[in-house]
């Protein structure tokens, strides 16, 4: 049997734990530069600087030491070796097989200037740490109604104790839950509260009628006005309508003219009632002066209007005498 590249004897690659990324950081200063840490047992361990010499150069440190390597070609590093190399453009690479006994501090020696690193490595499973469900959850998305919080699951160790998200398997890790959030009150309601309609704005004719639309908030404890943007516009009822007043209806006067020397003036009245069985009736005119009937010679007989008639509609009854019939004895009576 052998050893895959996690280290299982006899496995087949599917239960190793391959850690990479790539760093991005502006380096103010010229100085040492720490970037990751590279746990204990790593494998199969690539490091790619993508930033040129001059500027920056790698350097790893035992977490456990200070004590400084510079990788070059070909070294060994708390008895692991390690294979350098540098391209053409100016930019290396250092790899090791590994496993490492001790951790590693990934740092560059350079600056200022913008580095670019790339880094590779692959971890044994290890049964000795585990994912912890709902772990890590934030605070309420809202302070009212269904409210949620977000919770991720948190790698521990065997006490408990949060560690590193690369100690525990990725294809095991459960996904991120969201768990409402209980107690809260129910969020305020705010709705449009139209006032009534005003009167018509034209006494006589047509006109407009209006009515305010204030934004009120509505809660189980209270009621009031508040700011329109926190109403719905496209639900905002409308605040105007056209509206109609009947004029009021007055007398035909004929008015005499103001150079006119008579002082009435004439108004159609009412209609005759039907009498004594004519066909038609008709329209009364009057001569008046301030609303009071006066004698028709106060008018302008030229401007009196023409009189009209209408078909009575109820029928005609009336008493008819007819000849004496023969008297009913024989006797003379006188």
């Amino acid at each position: 049997a052998r050893l895959d590249r996690c280290g299982v004897c006899g496995g087949d690659d599917t239960t190793c734990h391959v850690v990479k990324g790539t760093i991005k950081e502006y380096l103010p200063s010229f100085s040492l530069h720490k970037l990751i840490s590279i746990p204990q047992e790593a494998r199969d361990l690539t490091i790619l600087n993508l930033t040129p010499r001059p500027y920056v150069y790698l350097a790893l440190t035992q977490s456990s030491s200070t004590r400084l390597f510079r990788p070059i070609n070909a070294q060994t590093i708390n008895g692991v070796a390690w294979r350098c190399a540098t391209f053409s453009n100016g930019s290396d690479t250092c790899s090791a097989s590994g496993p490492i006994y001790d951790s590693l501090d990934l740092k560059v020696f350079g600056g200022p200037t913008q580095v670019a690193l790339y880094y590779s490595y692959i971890m044994p499973p290890d049964e000795t740490h585990v994912w912890r469900p709902e772990s890590t959850c934030s605070t309420c998305n809202a302070t009212c109604g269904n409210a949620a919080r977000s919770c991720v699951a948190e790698c521990v160790d065997v006490s408990g104790t949060p560690v590193s998200s690369h100690l525990c398997d990725p294809a095991t890790k459960p996904l991120d839950t969201s768990i409402p959030c209980e107690g809260l009150p129910d969020c305020p309601k705010y709705v449009w509260a139209p006032s009534g309609w005003s009167a018509c704005s034209a006494t006589c004719g047509r006109g407009v009628k209006s009515r305010t639309t204030p934004c009120f908030i509505q809660t189980e404890f209270y009621f009031q006005p508040t700011d329109g943007s926190n109403c719905v516009a496209g639900e905002r009822p409308i605040s105007s309508l056209p509206c109609f007043t009947p004029c009021p209806t007055e007398p035909a006067t004929t008015r005499p003219p103001a150079q006119s020397r008579f002082a009435g003036g004439w108004v159609a009245e009412e209609w005759e009632m039907c009498r004594n069985c004519v066909e038609f009736s008709q329209l009364q005119i009057e001569c008046r002066i301030d609303g009071q009937r006066v004698d028709q010679s106060n008018c302008d007989p030229q401007s009196k209007p023409s009189s009209q008639q209408r078909e009575c509609p109820q029928e005609c009854i009336r008493w008819e005498a007819r000849a004496w019939t023969d008297c009913d004895t024989n006797c003379r009576q006188q």
